[in-house]
């Protein structure tokens, strides 16, 4: 298994799967390589209307440094960004233009399939220059081919993402900005306001003549302080309800760094048509690039929201510029503006089946979904309310733990079980007779038992004797966060033997893969079942500060202070094993990624049913559960301030609930 390792391996899951008696593993291995040879001939078949001797050239000087670079064309596309300063923007605007300068943006891949492309462009990414250079010219050009293409639309997408993130850094300067000003006019208000008092106190005094009060006044409060006094009033009483937009505005050169090349080189459509905004980027393009000097009073506003309105009577150009830039961000994330290029950013319509195609093949896409059937699944939902709604009317009558309270719902707290005395006696006994092992001990037991680190492997065989001590000195630093040169320094092992091995061997589908191993082992386990059957799991989000510049990692006050973090959003089980976890930015809602590792589940946990907090619940996310027949029981908090719908067209017996929509079940069905 070296070569063609993984595809053999899985290739032998199956026959294991089909109850198929397999052959010798030398017979295998030459068939699974004879199979991938005509994959690769049928690849390069299929892009041969792109082949000739100048992209051959492109391509192959990828792989080779020029007289005055540093690193190799392929090394540059594969770095990530990390960080989202206007400095790191521009270089990532680089790539594209370079993208586009080969001509990738005018090639279409769609005779290959999204995943053939992105398992090959992955084979470019995780290998050596060297390495590339050494295959035949029929696996290298196809391969350099995809990744390209790929690394185009990654790009883009990181480029949006650090857009919104810069944005979200500057807003949030303008705001600490705002807050020290308010700061200031607040104190120099109460000095202002206390002389004045003053003043006003002698003002007041019926005991001092008329004649002789202003040089009483004087004489306590010198006249320049009044005046003083009386221009701080004035001054600040506007500049205190001043919105962080005002201070965005000081911040616009820091913008113009990075904006003009970002307008130029992304190809932005509009979705939402409704007001002139598309009219609006366009002229902020003209003028960012030059083409135009001044804002023209006819400039389109439809799109200005209240907030930027109160700007635009200062610098209005600069203020108009930043209010398209701002409106550009908003819109890129709601779907309303739209990048061609690109895999998260593309309009809307573009994940969706076609109306055409849906008529063709939408019984088939159903009997693919375990055989739904979307119209009666909904007649049957709408059934189900109904002989709900009356029980629930009865609940609520009653006048129970849920309850009606002039109006509003009240759903108490699930009370948590008291644990009796016996068990935390019996607790302290286990604790007390379980023997204190560490935790590389652990790591190395476990795996004699287990064999995860079977899985945290590469292609090529082991470098050296102690191979299986790099891997799990490599290991404990990951997982206690340590840094493997103190774990050289601990440990007397190499500092690039370790980094060899951690950089080869952990990838992010190797630990996927280990830990499946070990999540199965713990499902076959006779005492889990005291836990519970692996059918329910549920999912939440941990925040974690960051150092360093890392691009998704988000400022989150509340959390992290002045500093950054990201999310570690983990699927648990209720037999307390984590078959998912993934990084999130810190800013994002949970929901977003509730159904990522329930679909991509492959252990041998069946989930039945799923629970989240509030973050992880929105109203679609029912709706995809119940595609995929799954039991979605979210956790909500203040649920009488949930939004409750009505069926429209439809007289059901509904309890006494505020009611804000109606749904059109109809509509729904087309």
């Amino acid at each position: 298994m070296t070569m063609h390792g993984g595809c053999l391996k899985s290739f032998v899951n199956g026959l294991y799967q089909d109850k198929v008696l397999r052959p010798a593993i030398g017979s295998l291995e030459r068939m699974v390589g004879s199979i991938g040879d005509l994959l690769h001939e049928e690849t390069y078949r299929r892009l041969s209307f792109l082949w000739n001797e100048t992209l051959f050239k492109k391509l192959d000087g990828l792989l080779e440094t020029g007289p005055t670079e540093k690193w190799t064309r392929h090394h540059w596309l594969c770095s990530p960004p990390v960080a989202n300063t206007a400095k790191i923007i521009n270089e990532t605007l680089d790539k594209i233009k370079f993208l586009k300068q080969m001509g990738v943006s005018l090639w279409d891949l769609s005779m290959l399939s999204a995943n053939r492309r992105k398992r090959l462009a992955g084979i470019v990414r995780n290998n050596t220059n060297s390495y590339l250079q050494r295959i035949s010219t029929i696996r290298r050009y196809p391969l350099l081919v995809c990744f390209l293409w790929e690394t185009l639309l990654d790009t883009t997408d990181s480029i949006v993402v650090m857009y919104n993130g810069y944005w979200q850094h500057m807003f949030a300067e303008a705001k600490k900005a705002l807050e020290a000003d308010r700061l200031i006019i607040i104190k120099l208000q109460d000095a202002a306001v206390q002389t004045m008092a003053k003043a006003i106190e002698l003002v007041t005094d019926e005991t001092i003549p008329d004649r002789i009060l202003r040089k009483v006044i004087f004489d306590s409060q010198p006249k320049q302080s009044l005046v003083e006094a009386l221009d701080t009033v004035s001054k600040t009483s506007k500049s205190i309800t001043q919105a962080p937009q005002f201070y965005l505005l000081r911040q616009y050169a820091r913008f113009r760094h990075f904006t003009p090349n970002l307008l130029s080189v992304l190809d932005f459509d509009i979705a939402f048509s409704k007001d002139n905004f598309g009219e609006a980027l366009d002229l902020i393009t003209q003028l960012q690039s030059g083409q135009k000097r001044k804002l023209p009073e006819s400039a389109p506003r439809n799109f200005i929201t209240p907030s930027w309105e109160k700007v635009m009577t200062g610098n209005q150009q600069q203020a108009y510029e930043l209010c398209v830039l701002s409106t550009l961000k908003d819109r890129l994330l709601s779907g309303d503006v739209f990048v061609k290029l690109s895999r998260k950013f593309v309009d809307f319509n573009s994940f969706l089946i076609s109306p055409k195609y849906w008529r063709q093949a939408g019984d088939t896409i159903c009997q693919e979904l375990g055989g739904v059937n979307i119209i009666a699944r909904i007649d049957q939902r709408v059934e189900q309310l109904s002989l709900l709604l009356a029980p629930l009317s009865k609940l609520l009558i009653q006048g129970a733990e849920i309850r009606l309270e002039e109006g509003i719902l009240v759903v108490p707290r699930i009370e948590g079980e008291d644990v009796p005395l016996s068990v935390k006696l019996l607790q302290e006994q286990i604790n007390q007779r379980l023997p204190q092992v560490g935790i590389v001990e652990i790591i190395r037991e476990v795996d004699t038992w287990v064999n995860y680190c079977g899985e945290l492997r590469e292609g090529s065989s082991a470098r050296g004797q102690n191979h299986d001590a790099l891997r799990y000195a490599a290991l404990f630093g990951k997982a206690c966060n340590l840094t493997l040169a103190d774990i050289a320094r601990s440990s007397g092992l190499e500092y690039q033997s370790l980094w060899w091995v951690a950089n080869n061997y952990f990838s992010d589908e190797n630990l996927a893969s280990a830990n499946n191993v070990l999540v199965n082992f713990h499902h076959k386990q006779w005492i889990t079942d005291y836990w519970g059957g692996g059918t329910l799991s549920s999912s939440d989000g941990q925040r974690f500060p960051t150092s360093g510049k890392i691009r998704n990692a988000q400022s989150l006050p509340k959390y992290f202070g002045y500093g950054k973090g990201v999310t570690f959003y983990t699927h648990t089980s209720d037999q307390y094993s984590q078959y998912g976890t993934k990084v999130i930015s810190a800013t994002e809602r949970d929901a977003t990624y509730v159904l990522d590792e329930i679909l991509t589940n492959e252990t041998d946990l069946e989930i039945l049913e799923h629970t989240t907090d509030t973050h992880g619940y929105s109203d679609l996310i029912f709706a995809l559960f119940d595609l995929v027949n799954i039991s979605f029981a979210p956790r909500l908090r203040d649920i009488k301030d949930q939004r409750l719908c009505k069926l429209k067209g439809m007289e059901l017996d509904y309890p006494q609930l505020k009611f804000t929509r109606m749904v059109n079940i109809e509509y729904l069905k087309k």
